[in-house]
């Protein structure tokens, strides 16, 4: 016999901030179906697990005040629900702006730009080895250096992280530094 278990979410909390992108957990009945929708469409479905969990990725979801609700349907057919509240930001992708895609620049040690989700850390990867580059400021804007043995003449590829408490992602960008302005 399995025990009847009222469907829970667990997390995001109730009134917490999410980005687009996020996954659901909660618990439930064993092998019972969830259900979530948001302002009655669905959005997905899944099964409660032997352990009695839950969990469900969320992908593009528009930005707002979201009452998201999952539906547990039990083998009887009779149900239960539970409701979360969640603020949903659409996060700032990051690009860097300076150098350029293909672009050619003569100095050794470029002084980074781009944009990005404001408060996100930004870090180089190069080797195994990650340089802190920059912190992206209130209004989206970074700039920062890498030591001076970062870059070499030639052909360069440079691969940025952002990530902040809501989602993290990467960009890379191909430029050649030359020895001269020419």
């Amino acid at each position: 016999v399995v025990e009847k278990l009222p469907i829970t979410i667990l997390a995001p909390a109730n009134g917490q901030t999410v980005a687009t992108n996020f996954v659901l957990y909660g618990s439930g009945t064993v092998n019972a179906s969830v259900e979530l929708t948001e302002s009655n469409l669905p959005i997905g479905r899944t099964t409660v697990d032997s352990l009695h969990g839950w969990n469900m990725s969320v992908r593009g979801m528009t930005a707002g005040s979201k009452k998201l609700v999952a539906t547990q349907t039990y083998a009887d057919g009779s149900i239960s629900q539970a409701t979360v509240h969640v603020e949903v930001i659409q996060i700032a992708p990051l690009v860097i702006d300076y150098p350029g895609q293909d672009s050619i620049i003569t100095d050794i040690t470029p002084l980074l730009r781009g944009k990005g989700h404001p408060h996100s850390n930004l870090l180089a990867v190069r080797d195994g080895i990650a340089e802190h580059v920059a912190t992206v400021d209130e209004k989206g804007d970074w700039a920062g250096q890498l030591p001076d043995e970062w870059f070499s003449y030639g052909e360069n590829l440079l691969t940025i992280s952002q990530s902040s408490e809501f989602d993290s992602s990467e960009v890379s960008v191909k430029f050649t530094i030359s020895q001269s302005s020419c």
